[in-house]
C-alpha cells in the first residue's frame, strides 16, 4: 500500500486458515484500499494511550490433562512465566484499540465491541478462553495456561471464571 501509514493486527481472529494457491496478500489489500477510498479524512483527532499491569491468575491446567499431570503443569508454568502481565489501550480518534499479551479467541473479541481486540500485544500468556469453553474442555481450553480466570483478569470476561 502507498501513501498513508499502514498498521496491522492480530486479532481475535481464532484459527485462520486460507488456500495456499490463493494470493491472501492481494485479496488484503485490495478489501484496504477499498476501505481507504470510502474513508473520511480526519483533521483532528485525539490520541490517548493507557498501560496497566495485571496479576495474572494462578495456572491452571485444562480438564483434557490428566489429572495427575495437573499439578505439574501448573508448577512448571509459575517457574517459566512472569506473575503479571501488561494490557495496552490505545484510542486513535474514536477507535481503542486493546491490546493483550495472548491469542483470545474470536467470541472475546466480539464481547469487545466497538473496541477492537489486539491479541499478542506486549508478552505472550498463552491462549485466552471463554469460561464456558474451559469449563467444557472446548475451543483453544486444552492450550490455555491460566484456566478460565485469565479473560476475567484482563478484562474480557465479567461474573465468575
Amino acid at each position: 500500500l502507498e501513501g498513508a501509514p499502514v498498521l496491522v493486527l492480530q486479532g481475535a481472529s481464532g484459527n485462520a486458515t486460507w488456500d495456499r494457491d490463493q494470493d491472501v496478500a492481494a485479496a488484503v489489500i485490495g478489501e484496504v484500499e477499498g476501505l481507504l477510498r470510502k474513508a473520511q479524512p480526519e483533521r483532528h483527532f485525539q490520541l490517548w494511550c493507557q498501560a496497566r499491569l495485571v496479576a495474572l491468575p494462578a495456572p491452571q491446567a485444562s480438564p483434557a490433562v490428566p489429572w495427575p499431570l495437573r499439578r505439574a503443569f501448573g508448577n512448571a508454568v509459575v517457574l517459566l512465566r512472569e506473575s503479571a502481565a501488561i494490557e495496552t489501550r490505545l484510542r486513535i480518534g474514536p477507535l481503542t484499540l486493546v491490546g493483550i499479551p495472548g491469542e483470545p479467541v474470536g467470541e472475546l473479541g466480539l464481547r469487545m465491541r466497538p473496541d477492537v481486540l489486539v491479541g499478542l500485544s506486549d508478552g505472550y500468556v498463552g491462549y485466552i478462553e471463554t469460561p464456558e469453553h474451559w469449563d467444557a474442555g472446548a475451543g483453544e481450553a486444552v492450550r490455555t495456561w491460566f484456566g478460565p480466570g485469565l479473560a476475567q483478569a484482563l478484562g474480557l470476561w465479567s461474573g465468575p471464571p
